[in-house]
């Protein structure tokens, strides 16, 4: 995943070890195709018994194996 930081986290009084963390566009993107994926699932009637496609491809988008449409 593109976007993906390492940092350096301190262990305290033990060894410390580095961390993937997210860039700020990377976090923000992940956040608003979330969040469009929530809204969408919580509205659509086919939804409620399981997932439509539509939710598997915004899905796809949270996870950031495919393109936003937007």
């Amino acid at each position: 995943m593109s976007g993906v930081e390492w940092q350096w986290r301190d262990g305290g009084s033990g060894p410390g070890h580095l961390q993937s963390v997210l860039s700020h566009k990377e976090f923000v993107r992940h956040q608003t195709a979330y969040q469009k994926y929530f809204e969408h699932a919580s509205a659509c009637p086919d939804c409620v018994d399981g997932v439509c496609p539509e939710a598997r491809r915004l899905w796809r988008v949270v996870r950031g194996r495919e393109q936003s449409d937007e």
